[in-house]
C-alpha cells in the first residue's frame, strides 16, 4: 500500500484505505448507524467481509490503543477475578494481566463507545490504579469470559487460586449501550480527573539523542512511540513538546528547550491521527471530537522524576496540533540566589519581599518566569511562624508548609472569589498567580491595604507599565498608589554553555551599543564589571547543549520601586513612558542594560539579550 494515500480519522476511512470494505460499503455502513443511532464501528462488526481482528486491530491504532489476542491467552484467575464477571461481559472489558499491584492491563472491546472511558475512570479513581488500556477482539473477550466459567480447571493451569473481585468496577458505572449495535448515548462523558499511565513501563531503553528517538518511532507502535517522545523531552529538559500536522509533509515534533523550540524528529502523517487518539486516552480527553480545542493532563513517572504534562489540542486545517506542557513536580524550588538578580537589585528585592504589607508584583509575557520568581519569594519566606497562602492556575512545584489552592473557573472558583476566601484563613502572606481582571485587582488591593503582603503576576512589557495596566482595569490611582511598592519586570535568557565557551568576535554595531547601555548604568550596578571587550564570550555549539552553543538560562531584571514621585504620578495618570523616567532618574536599571552586564560577565549573549528584550 502507498505511504502517500489520504490520512485517515477513523477505522471506515481506515478499512477503506487498506481494501478491506469498499468505498460503497463505508456509505452504506454510515447510513445504517445514522438511522440506528449506533456507532459506526459497531456497524462495521456485524459486516460480511471484515473480521473481528481486523476491526480491532484497526481501532486500536485510530484509538492509539495496542491490540491483545485473547483467544488463546490462558488468564490467572486470580487476575481474571478482579473484575466481577458480570461486570467484564457488562462493558466488555477483562483484566488480563497484572504486572503490579499497582497497574492493571484491561483489554475492551469497544475504546469508540464513552461508557468504556466512564469504566476506565470509576476503576481508576475508587482503587487508585493505573489502568494500561489495552484493545481486543470480540472474540477474544468471549474466550476470556469462558475462563470465568471454570475456575478451577484455569487457577490448576496457570498455578493460581480463586479469590474474590478485589476491584471496585461497576455500582457507579454508567449504563452501557444496550442495542446489538450499540445506540449512541446523548452525551459524551466531560468530567475532568487525574490522569494515570504506564508511559515509562512502555520504553526501557535510554533516548540519549534524538536520532535515537527517530528510529523508534519508524519502527514502533503508536503507544511506544508517545512514551518515547515524552520520555525523551524529560531527559532532555524540555518545557514544551509540539506536534504539529503538515498535509504536504511529515507531522513535526519540537521540544521547547530553554525557551526557544527546536525540531526533533518527523512522524509519519498517516500515523498522527493515531498519535493524537494516543495522548487523548491518557489524558482522558474526547477521541472523536476534533472540531474544538480539549485541555486535559497526564501523570507520569519516569525513574524517580514525578511528571505532570498539560495537554492541549487545538485543530487545524491538516488536523489536530498537540502541546503537552511539561512540569516536573519534584524540580524543586530555585533559590533567590539563582534567579540571576545581582548586585543592588537583588538587595532591593530581599528587602521588598520582608514588608510585611503592600503588593509586590513580577510582570512579563508567557514564559518569562514570573512563576518561578514568586516560587523563590514565597519559599524565602516560608517560616514557621508565617501563614503563606497561594492561589494558582496551575500548582506548579508544591512546597511544604504552604497552603496552595487551585482555581477553577469552570466551577466559579476564580482567583477573585478565592482571594475572598483566603481573606478569612488569617494570612499574613498571599500569592495570586495572576491578575487578570478588574475584580481580582480591587481584591489585590484590599488585601494589601488590610495588612498583608500580596504577590503577584501581571502581563506587561516593562515594570512602568504595570501601573498604567492596573489603572485601565479599573483600579482607582490612589488606591494603587498606596497599596503597590514594588514592580519587578523580567525576561530569561540563555545561558552560555560551560562546556563550549569561548571568546566571541563582537561586530563593531553591537560593540558599540554595549558601551552605550553601560555608560547610562549607576556605579552601584556596575559591581567591578568592566567593560571589556575580551571578557565577551560565545558558545560554539557541542554535544553537551545539543549544538545550540547555550545550556540553561537565568532571568534579566528591572526593578521599580514605587516611590513618592512614582506615586505622584500615578495619582495623575501619567503615561508609562513618564513613569519610566522618572524611574531611570532615581537609579533604575532597564532590563536590556541588566542582560549588558551580564554580557560583559560572560553568562549569556547580546543576542540573547536582544531576542528577549525587543518583545
Amino acid at each position: 500500500m502507498s505511504d502517500t494515500i489520504t490520512p485517515v480519522k477513523n477505522v471506515g476511512d481506515l478499512a477503506v484505505a487498506r481494501g478491506i470494505i469498499t468505498p460503497e460499503q463505508l456509505d452504506q455502513a454510515k447510513t445504517t448507524a445514522a438511522k440506528e443511532n449506533a456507532f459506526l464501528e459497531d456497524v462495521f462488526a456485524a459486516m460480511e467481509g471484515l473480521s473481528g481482528e481486523d476491526l480491532a486491530k484497526m481501532a486500536g491504532e485510530v484509538y492509539g490503543m495496542p491490540y491483545v489476542d485473547l483467544t488463546g491467552k490462558k488468564v490467572p484467575f486470580t487476575v481474571l477475578s478482579k473484575f466481577p464477571e458480570e461486570i467484564a461481559r457488562k462493558y466488555n472489558m477483562v483484566i488480563f494481566e497484572m504486572p503490579s499491584e499497582q497497574v492493571i492491563k484491561v483489554a475492551v472491546g469497544k475504546p469508540w463507545d464513552p461508557v468504556t472511558k466512564k469504566a476506565f475512570d470509576f476503576i481508576r479513581e475508587k482503587n487508585h490504579i493505573n489502568v494500561d488500556p489495552y484493545i481486543a477482539s470480540i472474540a477474544g473477550l468471549e474466550k476470556a469470559f469462558e475462563q470465568y466459567k471454570n475456575p478451577v480447571l484455569v487457577a490448576k493451569e496457570t498455578g493460581q487460586e480463586q479469590q474474590q473481585p478485589a476491584f471496585a468496577a461497576g455500582p457507579n458505572i454508567p449504563k452501557p449501550a444496550g442495542t446489538a449495535t450499540g445506540t449512541k448515548p446523548e452525551t459524551a462523558p466531560t468530567e475532568e480527573s487525574k490522569a494515570d499511565s504506564t508511559l515509562a513501563d512502555l520504553v526501557k531503553e535510554d533516548i540519549t539523542t534524538s536520532a535515537i528517538l527517530q528510529d523508534l518511532i519508524s519502527n514502533s507502535a503508536i503507544p511506544r512511540i508517545v512514551a518515547a517522545t515524552i520520555k525523551y523531552a524529560v531527559s532532555s529538559g524540555a518545557s514544551d513538546i509540539h506536534v504539529e500536522p503538515n498535509d504536504k509533509a511529515d507531522t513535526r515534533i519540537r521540544f521547547r528547550i530553554d525557551g526557544v523550540l527546536h525540531q526533533i524528529a518527523t512522524l509519519s502523517f498517516k500515523d498522527h491521527p493515531a498519535f493524537v487518539s494516543r495522548v487523548k486516552i491518557l489524558a482522558k480527553l474526547k477521541i472523536d471530537e476534533q472540531r474544538v480545542p480539549q485541555d486535559g493532563r497526564i501523570d507520569v513517572i519516569f525513574g524517580q522524576r514525578e511528571i505532570d504534562l498539560r495537554i492541549s489540542t487545538f485543530p487545524t486545517i491538516n488536523g489536530e496540533k498537540v502541546v503537552m506542557r511539561i512540569l516536573d513536580k519534584g524540580g524543586g524550588v530555585i533559590k533567590l540566589e539563582q534567579l540571576g538578580m545581582m548586585g543592588k537589585s537583588f538587595d532591593y528585592f530581599v528587602n521588598a519581599i520582608k514588608i510585611p504589607h503592600g503588593i509586590l508584583l513580577v510582570t512579563g509575557p508567557t514564559g518569562s518566569g514570573k512563576s518561578t520568581t514568586l516560587y523563590a519569594a514565597i519559599a524565602q519566606l516560608n517560616k514557621e511562624g508565617v501563614n503563606i497562602v497561594t492561589l494558582e492556575d496551575p500548582v506548579e512545584y508544591q512546597i511544604n508548609g504552604i497552603s496552595q489552592s487551585q482555581v477553577k473557573p469552570y466551577i466559579g472558583y476564580s482567583f477573585a472569589q478565592g482571594l475572598r476566601s483566603i481573606l478569612r484563613q488569617d494570612p499574613n502572606i498571599i500569592m495570586v498567580g495572576e491578575i487578570r481582571d478588574k475584580e481580582t485587582a480591587e481584591m489585590a488591593v484590599q488585601s494589601a491595604l488590610t495588612g498583608h503582603l500580596v504577590l503577584s503576576t501581571l502581563h506587561t512589557n516593562d515594570a512602568a507599565g504595570a501601573i498604567p495596566r492596573l489603572v485601565d482595569m479599573g483600579v482607582e490611582p490612589f488606591l494603587i498608589s498606596s497599596s503597590l511598592h514594588t514592580v519587578i519586570a523580567q525576561r530569561l535568557v540563555r545561558k552560555i554553555c560551560d562546556f563550549c565557551k569561548a571568546p566571541a568576535n563582537v561586530p563593531a554595531a553591537v560593540l558599540e551599543d554595549i558601551k552605550t547601555e553601560y555608560a547610562k548604568i549607576p556605579d552601584q550596578y556596575k559591581q567591578n564589571i568592566a567593560l571589556d571587550p575580551g571578557k565577551i564570550l560565545q558558545g560554539k555549539g557541542c554535544g553537551k547543549c545539543n549544538n545550540s552553543g547555550y545550556k540553561g538560562r537565568l532571568g534579566i531584571y528591572e526593578l521599580l520601586p514605587v516611590t513618592e514621585e512614582v506615586q505622584k504620578l500615578t495619582i495623575q495618570r501619567s503615561s508609562s513612558t513618564a513613569i519610566l523616567n522618572q524611574a531611570i532618574k532615581e537609579g533604575m536599571i532597564i532590563m536590556k542594560q541588566d542582560g549588558v552586564l551580564k554580557v560583559l560577565q560572560g553568562i549569556t549573549t547580546m543576542e540573547e539579550v536582544y531576542r528577549v528584550t525587543s518583545i
